[in-house]
């Protein structure tokens, strides 16, 4: 009972300082996006540094890093998914290499936030192939849009099932899903109408906004599981859904 109990300490302080956590990371989002636009709008303080650091549209900077840091976090909750559905038997054993495969995801998207693996791709391809496809100019998002839709649909699939006993982490992910995707669609859109000039300002904020709230959403729904799977054993879990 004691060894019980101590285990149940440990979860409840996780939990507590989780849930700590989440409130943080929301507030940095809504400072990001705040900070943006008003950068967007013309504002410029006094140190010209801060605004450098601060602008999510700049690849090498504090709030680049700041959106891979929340890719990694959803990272490390996928491979703990992972590795309790390794110490279980049964369908949710076979989960086990779907959940691999959301943590590499996570980590190429993790990775590509500083590294600028997208952009690399789609300038070395209109460097050294072609600028053009059926006379319109090239993006990244359509060179990259057999991983996308992939990417997309694997996670769409597999964690709508992995999260069908926790009604809750559906939902948000869900949301989080179409947040990414919206992403990826306003940024194909501002590719084909960039001469519009209010979209071409605030579509980086906006954009960058929506990507790490669809990263978030994500963590808070892969938290919402392991909360569940920390109070119901995983096979329990499993077998009642």
């Amino acid at each position: 009972m004691e060894a019980m109990h101590e285990g149940d300490l440990c979860i409840r302080v996780w939990r507590a300082s989780v849930r700590r956590l989440l409130p943080l990371i929301w507030g940095i989002n809504a400072f990001l996006l705040v900070t943006n636009l008003a950068l967007a709008a013309g504002w410029r303080p006094p140190v010209n540094t801060i605004a450098h650091q601060l602008n999510m549209d700049n690849e090498i900077c504090l709030a680049a890093w700041y959106a891979s840091s929340l890719l990694l976090l959803v990272a490390g909750a996928a491979a703990l998914q992972a590795g309790l559905s390794g110490q279980v038997r049964g369908s949710a054993r076979r989960s086990r290499p779907g959940w691999w495969m959301v943590t590499g995801i996570a980590l190429f998207l993790s990775a590509d936030e500083t590294a600028t693996i997208h952009e690399t791709i789609g300038n070395s391809y209109i460097k050294y192939v072609n600028a053009t496809f059926l006379g319109a100019h090239v993006t990244w998002t359509e060179l990259l849009a057999p991983f996308i839709l992939g990417a997309a649909l694997f996670l769409g699939i597999f964690l709508w099932r992995e999260l069908r006993s926790t009604p809750r982490a559906r939902a948000i992910f869900g949301v989080a899903l179409g947040c990414w995707l919206g992403a990826v669609a306003l940024e194909t859109l501002a590719a084909v109408l960039g001469a519009m000039p209010v979209l071409g300002i605030f579509e980086p904020a906006v954009e960058e906004t929506l990507e790490n709230v669809g990263t978030t959403l994500m963590l808070t729904a892969l938290l919402e599981l392991g909360f569940r799977r920390s109070v119901k054993p995983l096979g329990q879990d499993r077998t009642a859904a």
